[in-house]
């Protein structure tokens, strides 16, 4: 699915300058707010889609899908976590988003402690929703069209196997999205 978002932001690893920013890095904030609007204010489909392609090819940053629902204006005050949050974890709640469609989102995060730059990854990208979501798999064979992957179904949920991808598996039900990210793809941004 064409979306019209240039995601090339995703990959950029922004450069230190001495006394200054990365002349590059500034380039890309129309690409970087083209994708908050389109992740804020786009159907949930359009939202999957580009959430998969994304990660199809190339390990994204997840800072920019961490943010790029957050409501600046919020005022949820105690936040009702799940007990499994990992401390380098991320998540929100609707109350803090800016989309009324999704009751969650939660990114789990590896840190590696055992490197010297002290890395962190995705593991994990979970998104529920507050309406079922039914169309889901006909969007996703369609994302993944051209690359090889597998698909099976179980109790209500279905699970698409990806290969030679960042995305290791992919698993809908009619209320969540779970994007499970292959580790051997993992890249360090700073």
């Amino acid at each position: 699915m064409k979306t019209g978002i240039n995601l090339e932001f995703l990959y950029y690893q922004q450069q230190v300058i001495l006394g200054g920013e990365d002349p590059r890095y500034v380039e890309m904030r129309t690409m970087r707010l083209a994708f908050d609007t389109f992740m804020k204010t786009m159907p949930l489909s359009k939202v999957i889609d580009l959430l998969i392609i994304g990660y199809l090819k190339e390990y994204a940053q997840y800072k920019y899908y961490a943010v790029c629902f957050f409501d600046a204006n919020s005022t949820l005050d105690t936040p009702s976590e799940p007990e499994e949050l990992g401390e380098y974890d991320q998540f929100l709640l609707k109350e803090e988003m800016t989309r009324n469609d999704i009751e969650h989102v939660f990114l789990r995060i590896f840190h590696d402690e055992d490197s010297e730059d002290d890395s962190t990854y995705l593991q994990e990208f979970e998104m529920k929703f507050l309406v079922e979501q039914n169309n889901l798999e006909v969007i996703i064979d369609r994302t993944l069209r051209g690359v090889t992957y597998s698909k099976s179904t179980d109790l209500g949920s279905t699970k698409f196997v990806i290969e030679d991808s960042p995305i290791a598996e992919i698993e809908i039900s009619s209320d969540k999205f779970i994007m499970r990210i292959n580790e051997d793809k993992w890249k360090v941004y700073y």
